[in-house]
């Protein structure tokens, strides 16, 4: 499945600046479908993260879901902000932040940077 993999590829072609405008809009419509704030997020990271290529213009996956994470921590957790459309059910990445929180008795208070290296980085691998 998409969400499982561990390498992404891409074939190399150019798009033209209008091409590339057509599918943000598509990706912003009500064209697609939007229950969580997933997509959002994901393109946060990505913007966040343009500068942070290595010599083959490549992001990390670990780099990638660093911000990933982050970002989401800071929404869910230190501003209790949902991140579904659903009023009854949680997203899954509320129910993954919220456990690891309660697993380690993590203040809400505590924005992602004031959590210690080693319980972020288990978190960021969690994805």
């Amino acid at each position: 499945m998409g969400w499982d993999l561990q390498i992404g590829k891409i074939k190399e072609q150019y798009l033209t600046e209008q091409q590339i405008w057509q599918m943000f809009n598509v990706f912003f419509s009500s064209k697609s479908k939007n229950t969580t704030t997933y997509k959002f997020g994901l393109i946060k990271a990505l913007i966040e993260n343009l500068y942070s290529v290595n010599g083959n213009l490549e992001l990390s996956y670990d780099r990638l879901f660093e911000s990933f994470t982050k970002i989401y921590w800071n929404l869910v957790i230190h501003h209790h902000l949902r991140q579904a459309n659903h009023s009854m059910k949680n997203s899954e990445i509320e129910k993954v932040l919220t456990g690891f929180q309660k697993k380690y008795e993590i203040p809400s208070d505590f924005r992602f940077d004031k959590i210690s290296l080693v319980l972020q980085l288990e978190l960021i691998q969690k994805h």
